[in-house]
């Protein structure tokens, strides 16, 4: 992949760290989005940071055609564990007839968990999905794991990972030096817990969902973060943006986005503009988690939940 034709673009920030942490949670709003970058670009900081790079169309078309139907069928897998991401406050249950106390555990006691709650502490879910593996969590999960939908749905799961081996390609070809490093990182980890012909081990799949302003946590800090944009019918909205630097970006499909995940984003509301069509825009997080260096062999791991849990 030639970079002849890509911009290079340097950007201050206009909005302080300590106003930025104030935005957590807030929904983005037009004077967030002053700059919008349309070609392919790589934007940096003045430091020389990258805050975000754009490669247009450059993901197979064949690989993603087999890929959509898979990612679109993930919407069914949604969760209420994105408070600070959907703008919605989390309801705690450690306390009988406290807010959120109707959430109880299988015994009737109540639960000490959180969930994503509106103003009328109902649970709000979004279809946002994770596949691929997890490292070890604490609490239930003290063992490293594959996700439900690529343990109870390999040939779905199977259909994706071209998918990810393209998206690893133009991670490869557009920046080689950051993708050397998550390399060499991954190269030390069990090989059951990495996504095969990549340098990821997670993925997150958002269908149809838009944002607050938020960072990223969990994933590995040695490289970028990489997305994928898979999208169909008629809508207006949805632009990845970063408020930091009012700029904002309209993605296409089969586009792939580079980005600092420790950076403020957040993405704007999605408008449907002809209700008969079903306008979707998928997006699709490719990462490594940061403490699955942990992780030791499937075996292992195996072990390590059997006694959490004894016999599986």
């Amino acid at each position: 992949m030639s970079d002849l034709h890509v911009q290079r673009i340097t950007v201050r920030a206009r909005v302080s760290d300590a106003e930025m942490a104030k935005r957590f949670g807030t929904g983005i709003s037009e004077s967030d989005m002053v700059v919008g970058l349309h070609g392919d670009c790589d934007v940096y900081s003045p430091d020389g940071k990258v805050v975000c790079a754009l490669r247009r169309n450059v993901l197979d078309e064949a690989v993603c055609e087999q890929a959509y139907p898979q990612l679109y069928y993930l919407r069914k897998y949604t969760t209420d564990n994105r408070g600070g991401y959907t703008g919605f406050g989390r309801a705690g249950t450690s306390t009988e007839g406290g807010k959120g106390a109707k959430f109880l555990r299988a015994d009737g006691r109540p639960s000490r968990q959180t969930r994503t709650v509106n103003e009328a502490g109902d649970i709000v879910k979004v279809a946002s999905a994770v596949v691929g593996y997890y490292d070890r969590s604490g609490g239930r999960f003290p063992f490293c794991r594959q996700t439900a939908f690529t343990a109870n749905e390999v040939e779905r799961w199977e259909q994706l990972v071209p998918l990810v081996k393209d998206a690893d390609r133009v991670y490869r070809e557009a920046f080689p030096k950051p993708y050397k490093v998550q390399s060499s990182f991954v190269a030390g980890l069990s090989k059951d817990f990495v996504i095969p012909g990549s340098v990821f081990t997670t993925l997150t799949v958002n269908n149809n969902v838009c944002g607050t302003v938020h960072c990223d946590k969990g994933d590995y800090k040695g490289g970028l973060g990489l997305i994928s944009y898979h999208r169909r019918g008629s809508f207006t909205g949805g632009e990845l943006v970063f408020p930091r630097y009012k700029v904002f970006l309209d993605l296409h499909d089969r586009d792939v986005l580079f980005f600092d995940p420790h950076e403020w984003h957040g993405v704007n509301q999605m408008r449907h503009t002809d209700p008969k069509q079903d306008g979707q825009r998928i997006s699709v997080v490719y990462y490594v988690r940061q403490r699955i260096d942990e992780c030791g062999t499937a075996v292992e791991e195996a072990a390590r939940a059997k006694a959490k849990y004894g016999a599986l």
